[in-house]
């Protein structure tokens, strides 16, 4: 038994009692679209994605998104990690732009620009040339800082 009215759109859920419509999941020709509800606890996700273990591997809060990456080597056989792609990239060969697992980081770009510290704890290997835009210091001294792939 369905409880109210409901809109074009609108989705039903049960609330314990019966079926009710609700716009917090609306769906039309163009799009899906999850709100959040108004008195909700904020630590809470909107919207999360559970793999079979029933953790949460994808999760939309208030504030961002989080992916999240098995620590141990269960996923092999599997796509593990999280990756960014290409739109154009989704047939049978394609390129990761940006791709994470545990223990490798690799973000595939022409130009990477770092204007400030970066922290890195093992290896960082290039395939071009790599260097930095010269620092100028609060002394009003430039300082050239690391220059990867000229060895200099």
């Amino acid at each position: 038994m369905t409880e109210g009215l409901g809109s074009l759109g609108e989705t039903l859920w049960h609330n314990g009692k019966g079926w009710v419509s609700t716009s917090q999941i609306f769906v039309d020709p163009n799009k899906v679209e999850v709100s959040a509800q108004e008195e909700r606890i904020i630590e809470e996700p909107i919207f999360a994605v559970r793999n079979s273990n029933n953790e949460i591997v994808f999760a939309v809060y208030e504030s961002g998104v989080v992916a999240y990456v098995a620590s141990a080597d269960e996923t092999r056989g599997s796509r593990g990690g999280f990756a960014v792609g290409g739109l154009s990239d989704q047939g049978k060969s394609y390129t990761d732009w940006l791709r994470l697992n545990k223990d490798t980081t690799y973000i595939r770009t022409q130009t990477l620009n770092l204007n400030q510290n970066v922290w890195v704890d093992e290896n960082v290997s290039v395939g071009g040339k790599a260097g930095t835009i010269p620092l100028t210091h609060i002394d009003e001294n430039t300082y050239n800082t690391v220059r990867i792939g000229t060895k200099i």
